[in-house]
């Protein structure tokens, strides 16, 4: 996507750097799952079925928590929701196209 978006807009490295620094931001919430995961493969191999449960709940809620207007502390408990989605907000306006 930021190759894409650089293309379009005509900054390719500085579109790619900006959206490579909001995919990354979401990465301790990808290491508390997988370390989830891990430790429980660890110490309990019989319940490794259970990560696979915890990362549907988090992707679950990530998707749909909103949408069923689920409550606050039901949302936070998704790692994903404690991390930024985006480093800077990106505002932009729309540019013509030459």
């Amino acid at each position: 996507m930021g190759l894409a978006h650089g293309v379009d807009v005509g900054d390719v490295p500085g579109q790619v750097t900006n959206l490579l620094g909001a995919s990354l931001a979401q990465l301790p919430a990808i290491w508390v799952v997988g370390g989830l995961a891990g430790v429980l493969f660890g110490w309990l191999p019989r319940w490794t079925v259970w990560a696979w449960a915890a990362l549907m709940f988090v992707v679950l809620i990530g998707q749909f928590g909103r949408l069923l207007h689920l409550s606050g502390w039901v949302l936070d408990v998704s790692p994903f929701s404690h991390v930024p989605t985006c480093p800077e907000p990106i505002s932009m306006p729309p540019q013509p196209r030459t």
